[in-house]
């Protein structure tokens, strides 16, 4: 079933500082978004607020039409599941612990879980090539492992749309692409509309179907890859020149951008 999440006219501030500004963006179908900006620009406020985390000022995200903020936390988390920048967990917690959080919204008070809970679990910890070391505990894993093991428990959700708050900040350049082939197949398998910030602009411009572009709380450029991952758009988004190419792979190309300074240090 695909999922319609829509964001009108959004305003988001504290006292008198405004950090999103006429706001306007629409998820109709399944794809991978990122949202892209230099630091304070907004996307995580953006990426909040699109998920009831954050209420907005003025403006309205409707999820399938209806108001989000009408719609109570558990019935909201069947549809769609977020993980935060640094979540934290109690070291102790298994891999298997964390990802049966997962299947809170779906649990009455007090309840065991049942069948269809354990194999929501099984699929997810399968899904994230995290079965064979289940009962490992979380401070005994690598911030790749740990990081999957976040994603199995959001994806314990069964969700139909999942938001991810620069999913590779701290991991290392393996890890960093094992995360990001992870997402690529994920919303391939389960057809899933993907939202996410990025700080990386190759990340972002190789996984992604649509890029939305944000700085100062505006949306500056919001399109296909080939729209937004511009050398214009880049140098008005950062503030600095930058070289747009794209590199050959086998059968397979890949954007790619080199920022650059014209100004030589010694």
């Amino acid at each position: 079933m695909e999922v319609k999440l829509q964001a009108e006219r959004l305003v988001f501030g504290y006292k008198d500082k405004i950090i999103l500004e006429n706001i306007s963006l629409d998820f109709l179908k399944p794809e991978i978004v990122s949202i892209i900006g230099p630091n304070g620009s907004g996307k995580s406020t953006l990426l909040k607020t699109l998920c009831k985390l954050l209420t907005p000022t003025q403006g309205t995200v409707y999820l399938n039409g209806k108001d989000i903020q009408a719609y109570q936390p558990k019935a909201l988390a069947k549809t769609i599941s977020v993980l935060p920048q640094s979540p934290r967990a109690p070291g102790d917690m298994t891999i298997r612990d964390l990802a049966t959080f997962g299947r809170m919204p779906y649990q009455s008070f007090l309840a065991e879980l049942s069948s269809e809970d354990g194999k929501a679990v099984d699929d997810a910890l399968a899904f994230t090539e995290l079965t064979h070391m289940q009962f490992r505990r979380l401070d005994t894993l690598s911030g790749g492992e740990r990081q999957r093991a976040w994603l199995a428990m959001a994806l314990a959700q069964n969700p139909r749309v999942l938001l991810l708050d620069e999913p590779t900040t701290y991991l290392d350049i393996h890890h960093q692409l094992e995360l990001m082939e992870l997402i690529g197949h994920l919303h391939r398998e389960r057809q899933l509309t993907i939202i996410m910030v990025l700080h990386d602009l190759n990340h972002a411009a190789r996984y992604s179907q649509r890029l939305v572009a944000v700085k100062g709380g505006k949306i500056i450029a919001d399109g296909t890859v080939e729209t937004v991952f511009t050398e214009t758009v880049l140098e008005r988004l950062y503030n600095v020149k930058a070289v747009v190419t794209t590199l050959k792979q086998g059968a397979k190309s890949y954007p790619l951008c080199f920022p650059y300074t014209t100004t030589e240090h010694f």
